[in-house]
């Protein structure tokens, strides 16, 4: 990415020699009520990280063939935003062929506050700007990861948490109408939101200024505790490629395959939806008490209601296009999602 603002320093994210394709990036960590970040903010950037050492690149690399050690605190004065985070920060690249399209930054996440950290998240945000900025960003579901692109372009970006398996995409509008829109009142408010809220799909059609977040949480981080959660930047000229990387990046971290987005949510609930021509039917196993969420495309809630196994959604009185449904448990888990269409 970049170490100065306004995307000075650094070389962004690049594929292949490409112009870079982000725009701003950023570790968040985030309780309710607070969010650490170097994001954009109220006003300007929000710089509640400060280095403890400089990063390092390590003359004899253990793990891979570019080993990079960061370390930072949040612990600076008059940092409202401060949670007593101290953050080790290893990120890793390799020059194998299939491995190359590829990066990983693995965070171990200290908790100094001296009490529970409870309702934790950790994610990343970026702002992608491939080519003119009118782009897509959506939800590969099966492999669990957020990825953005430009309607007809050739590079796509991707990101993935590799670690827990716990899979959180919020992607957002940087323009007018979304509920949250990072360029305007991005507040600690709204990043917690981003950071633990699911909405995985923004742009449609022939793209707009979107960003996204993807996210692993929550956790309940005990005094003196450290969380480790790693993600996989990823880039490819295809979908295809991106999958196929994202699918290395996976691998080369755990030393297996990935085995679906399922235990992700950890539940096995599958989630069926028919349609006929003046309503849907959705079925869902083994859930009892549970709530469907509606949302527009700009994540808008425009419908909820609670049910036991299936329920019924008319075609009247909703605005016709691609909206999300979302399915959570009886303790609010999110435990399904699906598109849906109406015409």
């Amino acid at each position: 990415g970049y170490y100065q603002d306004d995307q000075e320093g650094g070389i962004g994210v690049s594929l292949n020699q490409s112009p870079s394709l982000l725009f701003e990036g950023s570790l968040m960590v985030g309780v309710p009520g607070k969010v650490a970040d170097r994001a954009r903010g109220l006003v300007g950037l929000d710089k509640d990280f400060k280095a403890l050492s400089p990063v390092k690149i390590m003359e004899m690399p253990v793990i891979s063939d570019f080993d990079v050690v960061a370390h930072y605190t949040d612990a600076i004065p008059f940092n409202f935003d401060e949670i007593g985070v101290e953050i080790v920060q290893n990120s890793f690249a390799w020059n194998q062929e299939g491995h190359r399209n590829y990066f990983i930054h693995e965070f171990e996440i200290i908790n100094r506050n001296g009490t529970m950290l409870d309702s934790l998240f950790v994610g990343l945000f970026a702002d992608w700007d491939i080519g003119d900025a009118n782009n897509i960003i959506a939800s590969d579901m099966e492999k669990g990861f957020g990825y953005c692109y430009a309607p007809g372009g050739s590079y796509y970006v991707g990101i993935k948490e590799l670690t827990n398996w716990r899979f959180i995409h919020q992607a957002m509008y940087n323009v007018a109408g979304g509920i949250i829109n990072p360029n305007v009142n991005f507040s600690s408010a709204k990043k917690y939101r981003a950071l633990s809220e699911f909405y995985g799909w923004a742009g449609w059609g022939e793209g707009q200024d979107v960003s996204h977040v993807v996210s692993s949480g929550p956790y309940n981080l005990a005094a003196l505790d450290t969380l480790r959660v790693a993600f996989a930047i990823a880039a490819g000229n295809t979908f295809e490629e991106l999958s196929q990387t994202i699918d290395s990046a996976y691998v080369k971290y755990n030393g297996r395959n990935i085995s679906g987005i399922s235990s992700s949510m950890g539940n096995n609930n599958r989630v069926e939806v028919k349609s006929y021509s003046s309503h849907f039917v959705v079925s869902v196993d083994q859930c009892t008490d549970c709530e469907m969420r509606l949302l527009n495309t700009l994540g808008q809630l425009v419908s909820t209601k609670k049910f036991s196994s299936s329920f019924q959604i008319n075609h009247n009185g909703f605005v016709k296009g691609v909206h999300v449904l979302q399915i959570l448990n009886r303790q609010g888990e999110l435990v399904g999602v699906e598109k849906i269409e109406f015409r």
